[in-house]
């Protein structure tokens, strides 16, 4: 097989849940900032002689076959070879807006990110899948057209209410991006710069927490709340606003350390808002470091919270303190992620 195609997870920064219609244009200046990072969703595949379609999931596990009549497969109708054929319906449904498919296909497919870590993995993964069979089935593959269609499938699937938006757009640009309202698809403004990323890197420590979380119930929950006239929900929503207003301006000017001020400030008021944010051993976790870390900053969940990948902020760390940091993180069963920007993608 080939690799087809590949796109970045995303660490997001300020201003998610801002991303959800149609609070993006209730609050006035909205700006949702996330970052494309080294851990990649990969899409192999070929085209086979075969009338057959295979799917197989690296993170799940699990491969399924399913015979072509037509060019079309059901997908009740799959023959599991490892796995649980559901685990494989999110994939199926993308490629089933291809059929009919002139020839037999085989794919095979990761995430880049484990499973529920709240760094739009599946998202991700659908924007990467579909570059990667416009390719190869050589279709045109408009960046716009790309993220709305995988972006309605995604929340059909979840059926948990409006879906934000910014998870599938680092998979598709890379970088380090602002993304803005707009009437029909969001603006992009690529706010990479090597000299900034550089300097951010040295100050975020990315870690999983080892617990799985459901982002979008989280934010249907907040979603209802924000149109139930919860002034707590509104106002706090209002704030998050405003502290991804200075991260951008933070951004722009290349100010590292008002950046990373900004982002611990954006978890702080996340945590005070929502009930049940972070896990409890994640708060144990930022208890001990704000004591005994002189260099902590702060903590930043990704994604809605409880439980998935959060950031640890701090000064720049010398090689023992690293290995200290990572000793207090690995002993409440959690796990130190590689963490890089991603470029941005030509």
């Amino acid at each position: 097989m080939q690799k087809l195609a590949e796109g970045s997870v995303r660490i997001d920064l300020a201003g998610g849940t801002l991303d959800i219609f149609p609070i993006n244009f209730i609050l006035p200046g909205v700006v949702t900032i996330n970052a494309g990072i080294g851990l990649k969703a990969e899409v192999f595949g070929e085209q086979l002689q075969e009338s057959r379609l295979s799917i197989e999931s690296i993170d799940f596990g699990t491969k399924a076959v399913w015979q072509l009549r037509n060019g079309m497969a059901d997908f009740g109708d799959g023959q599991s070879e490892t796995g649980k054929i559901r685990d494989l319906k999110w994939v199926f449904s993308i490629v089933e807006s291809h059929f009919p498919l002139q020839q037999g296909l085989a794919l095979q497919l990761k995430s880049g990110s484990p499973t529920g870590a709240g760094l739009g993995g599946s998202s991700a993964l659908g924007v990467t899948l579909e570059k990667g069979l416009c390719s190869l089935l050589k279709k045109s593959c408009d960046a716009n057209s790309v993220i709305e269609s995988v972006q309605v499938k995604e929340a059909r699937l979840l059926n948990c209410g409006p879906v934000g938006y910014q998870d599938y757009f680092p998979a598709m640009y890379g970088g380090l991006l602002a993304l803005r309202p707009n009437l029909l698809m969001p603006k992009v403004e690529q706010l990479y710069n090597a000299e900034l990323v550089k300097e951010l890197e040295s100050r975020m420590t990315l870690v999983y927490s080892g617990k799985t979380r459901l982002s979008g119930i989280n934010n249907w929950e907040v979603y209802q709340a924000f149109f139930n006239s919860s002034k707590r929900v509104q106002d706090g929503l209002m704030e998050l606003s405003k502290i991804s207003q200075r991260l951008y301006h933070a951004l722009k000017t290349g100010d590292c350390e008002a950046s990373i001020e900004s982002i611990a400030e954006e978890g702080n008021c996340r945590k005070q808002l929502f009930d049940k944010f972070e896990t409890p051993e994640i708060s144990r976790l930022r208890d001990s470091l704000s004591s005994s870390m002189p260099k902590y900053k702060g903590i930043k969940m990704n994604g809605a919270g409880g439980g998935g990948c959060f950031l640890i902020l701090h000064q720049p760390l010398n090689p023992t303190e690293v290995g200290e940091l990572t000793d207090s993180v690995t002993a409440l069963g959690m796990q130190v992620l590689p963490l890089s920007i991603a470029p941005p993608i030509n």
